[in-house]
């Protein structure tokens, strides 16, 4: 019987020696020369990697003393030039028109104080004067130290943009709107209101038109309006501190409220701005900076205070800076509580009121 013959593990690169060593890493079996060989390749390929990554340490210790990505660090620095620019030209904008507006109101108030200033020299002079005089005088100086003082229909508003905030100086303008669609609007710049129907593009001058002033056909920074249905239309005389009805086509209005000057007492008012009218054309008046909703009954001489007057606040019986009014079916008036961002709700009843 022939002896077997043991099979014989050959190199697997040469296919000829015998195997003797076998690379864990590949899992093949070479001869000695064959894996001497293999082990060279080995060191040549880690010398290549370990060349790379001297070349890598060198680019990025030359990214940190200057980084590669110079165009947008470009970019961010363009629109951070751009935005301060921005800024800066609409601030100029603003300064402009602010100052603009305040220099013609000096020159206003300088022409109406020279006027005044040359009766008083000739009064003074030819000794020609009584009351009569004395009492106009009085009220137009004190007119004039109210408007040099009061800056109330000019505002900053600011505008949210992307990632920049764009303020502009701006005249407040107050709208109203009555059942048959027409827009009333007060403009404080011209001292009228204008009256639009909805959808023309020309506007009709309802009342003012005739410059600044305190006279029953003038204004002096007419505000809020309400329009009832019979067009009459009320009208906050701000900077007169008082209230003016114009029933329709007059050519004069009323004092309905106010009218005395500024003050806190009962037969004054301080700024009014909001204004409503209910069915028993009791005037609502928010006495803005008297913090408190007066109600003047037809044809009274004095208001009586619905809710606030306890000087400006937070509190449950307090207001600061009231503006809007509005009623609703049930007879609800909702007050905009300005300064304290919220809007209050009052059952009106006679002589008194609860929230």
């Amino acid at each position: 019987m022939a002896a077997a013959t043991a099979e014989r593990t050959v190199c697997g690169k040469c296919s000829k020696a015998k195997g003797i060593s076998k690379c864990e890493g590949c899992s093949q079996i070479f001869c000695y020369n064959d894996f001497i060989e293999h082990r060279h390749d080995l060191n040549r390929q880690l010398d290549e990697i370990v060349i790379n990554h001297d070349i890598f340490q060198q680019d990025l210790t030359e990214h940190k003393v200057e980084p590669k990505n110079k165009a947008l660090h470009q970019q961010i620095n363009d629109w951070e030039c751009d935005a301060i620019e921005k800024i800066r030209q609409t601030a100029e904008e603003a300064r402009q028109i602010l100052v603009k507006r305040s220099n013609d109101n000096t020159i206003c108030i300088e022409t109406k104080f020279s006027k005044l200033t040359g009766q008083l020299r000739r009064g003074r002079q030819e000794n020609d004067f009584d009351e009569t005089d004395l009492s106009p005088w009085k009220r137009q100086l004190i007119q004039l130290t109210e408007e040099i003082n009061n800056a109330s229909n000019i505002a900053i508003r600011q505008t949210s943009t992307t990632l920049v905030n764009k303020i502009s100086v701006e005249i407040l303008t107050w709208i109203a709107m009555n059942e048959d669609k027409y827009l009333y609007v007060s403009d404080c710049e011209r001292n009228e209101v204008k009256r639009w129907l909805v959808g023309e593009k020309s506007e009709t001058i309802v009342v003012g038109g005739r410059g600044q002033g305190n006279g029953l056909n003038q204004f002096n920074s007419p505000s809020c309006i309400f329009v009832d249905q019979d067009y009459s239309v009320c009208i906050s005389d701000e900077k007169n501190h008082r209230i003016m009805k114009w029933i329709k086509d007059a050519t004069e209005g009323i004092i309905v409220a106010g009218g005395q000057g500024e003050g806190n007492d009962l037969a004054r008012l301080s700024c009014p701005r909001g204004v409503i009218v209910d069915p028993f054309d009791t005037v609502y008046v928010a006495d803005t900076k008297n913090n408190r909703i007066v109600r003047w009954s037809k044809e009274a001489e004095d208001g009586a205070v619905v809710d606030g007057g306890n000087n400006q606040g937070s509190q449950q019986a307090q207001l600061y800076s009231p503006q809007g009014l509005s009623f609703d079916q049930q007879g609800n008036l909702y007050v905009t509580d300005r300064l304290n961002n919220r809007i209050q709700k009052f059952d009106i009843v006679p002589n008194s009121s609860s929230q």
